[in-house]
C-alpha cells in the first residue's frame, strides 16, 4: 500500500512540534507507518498531542514512559526506559550538586524532575529540573545514603539515618521514621507500607512503615 505523507498536528496548548519519521512529502510503500515527534514548548509537555494523515481522523500520538522513578526503573529493576537515546556526546547542562568525594547514588526521574542525594559532603536531598539543571528545591541534612530514592504518587521516600517522606513537588517533609539506617537501600512502596532493608539490626533484614506514618 502506497500512503502520501502530510500532517497537521492538533495541539492542546501551543507549542513546536518537530516530526522526525515519516519525512513530510514522502512515499512510503507498507500497511504499517512509524510515527515520531519532539514537542517543545518551553520545556513544557501539553497534555496530549494529535495529528491528521491525508485528511483523515485526528489520531492521538502516544507519550513514551520515560520516567525512573526509582532504582533500575522500577521493582523489576529491568534498566528499561523509552526515552530515545542521545544522538551525540553534547552536554546538556551540568549541576554543581556532587560532593568533593565519590558519589554512589543514581538520579531517579520523574515528571520531568531529577531527584539526587548526595552522599558527600553535605548529605542533602536535590531535585532538578530534567531539561535545564536548574535547582528545583533542595532538602538538607537527610543524612548519609548511596541509594536512589523511590517516587510513588507524588512522594520521595529515601533511606538514610532515618526513613523520609517528602513531597516530590516542594521538598517539604511529610514524615520521617528511625527505623532503618544508612544502610537501608532504595526503599519500596507496597499496598500501603514502605519497605527498605535495616543493615544494623540484630536477626532481621527487611522493615517496614505505614505508608502514612
Amino acid at each position: 500500500m502506497l500512503v502520501f505523507v502530510s500532517f497537521i498536528i492538533s495541539l492542546v496548548s501551543a507549542t513546536s512540534v518537530s516530526i522526525t519519521e515519516p519525512i513530510d512529502g514522502e512515499t512510503y510503500d507498507g500497511d504499517w507507518l512509524p510515527l515520531r515527534a519532539i514537542v517543545e514548548n518551553e520545556n513544557e509537555i501539553p497534555d496530549s498531542v494529535h495529528y491528521t494523515l491525508n485528511g483523515g481522523p485526528v489520531t492521538l500520538i502516544p507519550r513514551l514512559n520515560t520516567d525512573w522513578p526509582t532504582y533500575m526503573q522500577n521493582y523489576l529493576n529491568h534498566g528499561y526506559s523509552e526515552a530515545p537515546a542521545p544522538h551525540d556526546n553534547t552536554i546538556l547542562w551540568a549541576a554543581p550538586i556532587t560532593g568533593t568525594d565519590h558519589e554512589f547514588p543514581t538520579p531517579v526521574v520523574w515528571e520531568g524532575i531529577v531527584f539526587y542525594p548526595q552522599d558527600n559532603g553535605g548529605e542533602d536531598l536535590y531535585a532538578l529540573d530534567a531539561a535545564t539543571g536548574e535547582i528545583l528545591w533542595v532538602y538538607e541534612g537527610t543524612g548519609y545514603t548511596d541509594d536512589a530514592v523511590t517516587i510513588s504518587d507524588g512522594k520521595l521516600y529515601t533511606a538514610s539515618d532515618s526513613i523520609f517522606c517528602i513531597n516530590a513537588y516542594t521538598g517539604d517533609r511529610i514524615w520521617t521514621s528511625s527505623e532503618g539506617d544508612w544502610h537501608g537501600s532504595t526503599p519500596i512502596v507496597q499496598d500501603g507500607k514502605v519497605y527498605c532493608s535495616d543493615y544494623g539490626a540484630v536477626g532481621r533484614s527487611i522493615v517496614h512503615t505505614d505508608l502514612y506514618h
